[in-house]
């Protein structure tokens, strides 16, 4: 198995945190009965990018490193 290369790590980090930006968004127009554009351009979205869109990728970015870990010590 080989480890995982810093780059990789960024690019699934930034494609998880978009996927959950357009997912929760979608969930909150589908919710709240609102167009799903003028959720995706509102400016409480940078609120959310703070508190709710940029920890969800860093659980699999912990299992990443936990396997370079994994791999290392063989």
């Amino acid at each position: 198995m080989k480890k995982y290369s810093s780059f990789r790590m960024f690019i699934e980090y930034i494609l998880i945190a978009v996927s959950i930006y357009f997912i929760f968004s979608l969930a909150i127009s589908l919710i709240g009965g609102y167009s799903y554009r003028e959720i995706l351009c509102h400016p409480a979205q940078q609120i959310a990018i703070v508190f709710i869109y940029w920890w969800p990728p860093i659980f699999r970015m912990c299992d990443m490193e936990k396997h370079n870990k994994l791999i290392t010590k063989e």
